[in-house]
């Protein structure tokens, strides 16, 4: 066991009259999974593990970024890092705990997913599973290069902390992807809740419980972002999407209605 520290700073000038504990938000029929400070509920605290690893993670005060501490439960030795998403961090701190591996899980084995934040170059392959159907061919446009709003649009998801655009990899190739909104209510005494848009799974491993996969990955993350509920919407020609979400546990409660808006006009 050692001590450690990044590097010195001045001293605080003002002397704190007392230290105070992070508490939990109150919940009911839930478990509380997360703390925050009395006053400022973005600055939050959550602590996980398995069976190897324990990770601790601080959100920086304004909620935009992480600092994650790797803990080995065997050794208590530990390792931190501090990047923009929760993941990331958690991610990095693992990698220098267990000498370089970049996940918080084991390396997979041959043909088993991970799911991970996407990267530009992930772009081409979802572009090309959000236009493979009938609603998304007329829509999309999947040609090479791709139109440079797709890009556009990826930096603006990117540089917000609370959407994440996620992609499920096998063996180097993406199969899979879904966006990921956390979105603040006053509601339900000002919960937070996660939007799930742009599901698609590869044509070809369809039905072979890639999708199930995805989602339960989801909404454990949402869980770890202490969101109280999951939303989705599905478009009502996709009567096998809606079956499955079904099936995975979503109930059609409410209904849902958009309205398109047309760039060249204004309502008046």
């Amino acid at each position: 066991m050692t001590d450690g520290h990044s590097k010195q700073v001045p001293k605080p000038a003002r002397k704190s009259v007392r230290w105070t504990s992070f508490v939990g938000s109150v919940a009911r029929g839930r478990v509380v999974r997360g703390l925050e400070e009395e006053g400022n509920p973005q600055h939050r605290i959550r602590v996980e593990h398995n069976r190897d690893t324990l990770l601790v993670h601080i959100s920086d005060e304004d909620a935009q970024g992480w600092t994650t501490v790797a803990i080995d439960r065997a050794t208590r030795e530990w390792a931190i890092a501090q990047r923009r998403r929760q993941m990331e961090a958690a991610q990095a701190a693992c990698g220098r705990l267990y000498g370089g591996a970049n996940d918080v899980a084991p390396q997979p084995r041959p043909g088993e997913p991970i799911f991970r934040c996407a990267s530009p170059a992930d772009l081409p392959a979802i572009v090309r599973m959000l236009a493979d159907d009938a609603l998304g061919a007329a829509r999309e446009t999947f040609e090479s290069p791709l139109p440079e709003s797709y890009y556009r649009a990826f930096e603006a998801i990117d540089r917000d902390a609370n959407n994440e655009l996620i992609v499920a990899e096998v063996d180097g190739k993406v199969i899979g992807v879904m966006q990921i909104t956390f979105i603040p209510n006053l509601t339900y005494r000002g919960s937070w809740r996660a939007q799930i848009e742009g599901v698609r799974v590869d044509a070809t491993v369809r039905s072979g419980g890639i999708g199930r996969q995805l989602f339960a990955w989801a909404i454990e993350r949402a869980r770890q972002r202490g969101c109280h509920l999951v939303q989705l919407t599905s478009d009502k020609a996709r009567k096998d999407a809606i079956r499955f979400y079904e099936n995975l546990g979503f109930v059609a409660s409410h209904e849902g209605m958009k309205l398109h808006l047309d760039p060249e006009s204004a309502l008046e």
